[in-house]
């Protein structure tokens, strides 16, 4: 189970995202639970923020993560099948489950000009070769709804793409999701912990709480 993310810092989203994809395939694919290797992973292109990581912000994002118990995995890929080949060039898994959101998933399956059109089948591909799947994590909307793979606007070449995958099983939504996390910002942690404002600490796991306390002021220092 590979999640992928800033995490800056993480939060009980981050938690939901690996406990319910990992009860997802423990009840679907009768899995036990030491037969799942759950992976965060953090790239350094980081292309959310249209930025390169400094060496500091990204360091203390990865020891911060680390305090959550997941191996991490480090990479410098932009495309999610990029890394998807990677990991399948090097690991031999019996399935390889990326839990991607329903915004990152959105702008991953949206072609828009040549290029990003290529990169957008070439995810698509990905699926099909391979014991691949896509777990998808639903999202709020502006109107509190939570928007799942049905919600996506795809043009009607990529709607025809995805519904095969939807049929075999490569893609597919995680459900019981807790409608509260959701509501839960990184942005927004990151903000209250350099403000001073104490009201993250029920945002993130308790686990994290000391560790984000002690890493605040230089957190103030690279903002």
């Amino acid at each position: 189970v590979l999640v992928r993310g800033r995490f800056n810092p993480p939060t009980n989203v981050t938690l939901e995202m690996f406990e319910k994809a990992m009860k997802l395939l423990r009840a679907s694919e009768k899995i036990r639970n030491q037969d799942i290797i759950p992976i965060a992973e953090i790239t350094f292109n980081c292309y959310q923020d249209k930025r390169e990581l400094s060496i500091k912000d990204f360091l203390n994002r990865t020891e911060v993560l680390s305090a959550i118990g997941y191996p991490i995995l480090v990479t410098n890929f932009q495309y999610h099948h990029e890394l998807i080949s990677f990991v399948n060039q090097f690991v031999k898994l019996n399935s390889l489950n990326l839990v991607l959101g329903m915004d990152n998933l959105q702008r991953a399956l949206s072609p828009g000009n040549g290029k990003a059109e290529k990169q957008t089948i070439q995810l698509l591909q990905s699926m099909i070769l391979g014991n691949n799947r896509i777990l998808c994590f639903p999202e709020l909307n502006s109107e509190g709804k939570m928007n799942r793979l049905e919600d996506l606007y795809l043009e009607h070449g990529i709607e025809s793409l995805l519904s095969f995958l939807k049929i075999t099983g490569r893609i597919e939504n995680i459900p019981e999701v807790d409608k509260e996390t959701l509501n839960i910002r990184s942005n927004n942690v990151m903000r209250m912990l350099i403000s001073g404002n104490d009201n993250w600490k029920p945002m993130v796991p308790a686990k994290l709480q000391e560790v984000l306390e002690h890493k605040r002021p230089e957190f103030r220092r690279i903002s």
